[in-house]
């Protein structure tokens, strides 16, 4: 049985090779595009996977990132299965940087594993021409 502690959209990540130290940077729930459909160059789905019946998982999870806006799947990725080997507590980075989000508005993004959806998190899109506006 999987559990997903959180979920976080990010801009970039780092795990330190020596103290296998995982840092995150630039946590965001917003993203700008100049024209849509738009690819956002640098973002991350980054969760924290608990297995709640053993110390260690190894086998391999079918990943699935499903955007949604109004109640209706925009775009659906599924990455190719995952070899885990992780102790409990394992951090995963998911790469959305080659996901389209097609017009501007709010996604939820959640993380399937297995076919079962464990974790969401939204991230709201805008067009860069909301800057200029007062």
């Amino acid at each position: 049985m999987f559990k997903i502690e959180w979920l976080i959209l990010a801009e970039a990540y780092s795990v330190d090779e020596k103290t296998k130290k995982f840092s995150i940077s630039n946590i965001t729930d917003i993203a700008w595009g100049e024209k849509f459909p738009v690819y956002i160059g640098h973002l991350f789905a980054i969760f924290r996977l608990n297995n709640t019946s053993k110390k260690f998982i190894n086998k391999s999870i079918d990943i699935k990132v499903v955007l949604s806006s109004e109640g209706k799947t925009a775009v659906e990725v599924s990455l190719d299965p995952t070899p885990l080997l992780m102790e409990k507590g394992s951090i995963i980075p998911v790469d959305l940087s080659g996901v389209p989000f097609p017009v501007a508005g709010k996604y939820e993004v959640t993380i399937h594993i297995d076919g079962d959806p464990l974790a969401k998190t939204e991230i709201t899109l805008k067009p860069l021409s909301d800057l200029s506006e007062p």
